[in-house]
């Protein structure tokens, strides 16, 4: 007269895949939040750094101070934005040879600067009372500072302007 009832039997692999469901779901809200706006407040690793047009072939100038001064100071350096507005700069072994202005010239960040950010705009002021204002890209894990510079990096004694972006991964 009346149905029988169904009756399930959940096998091992059953009760695994319940078990993980929850977990693999959780993960992408944090996927997510690692790649949506950041702070520039943090600790930075510097990655590369990205020169248009390029120098004798290359497109790197981390890459190109790391080679000419037989070092990988550049790609060891860690740039910490406090919370009080200064910037601090590391000083791995690999620089203790580099004056810190080459540093500076380099990365166009010197050691105790102040920085402010608003919207797209990252603004360093040097110690001197130098500003240097950059475009600014970050999110959790990346940061890209971009701006132009008039250099000879072909040594023809005419300067040429140079559009830089430097890339940052979070520490």
């Amino acid at each position: 007269m009346f149905a029988k009832p169904i009756q399930y039997r959940f096998s091992g692999w059953t009760f695994l895949l319940l078990l993980a469901l929850p977990l693999w779901f959780g993960s992408c809200k944090k996927d997510k939040e690692e790649d949506g706006p950041g702070t520039v407040e943090g600790n930075w690793k510097v990655t590369s750094g990205k020169i248009d047009p390029s120098v004798s072939g290359f497109s790197d100038f981390v890459l190109i101070g790391n080679t000419y001064n037989q070092s990988t100071c550049l790609t060891d350096l860690t740039v910490s934005f406090k919370a009080d507005g200064k910037l601090q700069l590391d000083n791995p072994a690999s620089c203790d040879k580099i004056n810190p202005k080459v540093i500076a010239n380099a990365t166009g960040i010197e050691t105790n600067s102040a920085w402010v950010h608003t919207g797209d705009k990252l603004t360093l002021t040097t110690t001197d009372g130098v500003k240097q204002e950059y475009g600014v890209s970050v999110n959790n894990k990346t940061m890209q500072l971009t701006f132009s510079k008039d250099a000879d990096w072909d040594n023809d004694g005419k300067p040429s302007n140079y559009n830089y972006t430097l890339v940052f991964t979070r520490q």
